[in-house]
């Protein structure tokens, strides 16, 4: 879902740069423009790249310990839909 909304941003940052050859904004206003940017890296940072690695370290680090099974799962599952609900 991150995923998905950050590179929705992407691709409205890349299409603002790309109707310029300096790369300047110029169809909407420079403060849209930069809090687009600031939304896709935080989209892409906080709610992708974070969520990725805590859901592997719950599943690798106990798994590199000789367990199959993960330590807290409730308190896994929550942590991730708090962090989800955090960005919306």
């Amino acid at each position: 879902m991150w995923l998905f909304i950050g590179g929705a941003f992407a691709l409205f940052l890349r299409s603002q740069a790309g109707l310029t050859s300096s790369g300047i904004p110029v169809v909407v206003a420079p403060q849209y423009y930069f809090q687009s940017m600031t939304n896709h890296v935080m989209d892409m940072i906080f709610g992708s790249v974070f969520s990725t690695v805590f859901a592997v370290s719950f599943y690798m680090i106990p798994a590199l310990n000789g367990s199959r099974l993960v330590k807290w799962p409730k308190i896994a599952n929550a942590g991730l839909w708090i962090a989800v609900l955090g960005l919306s």
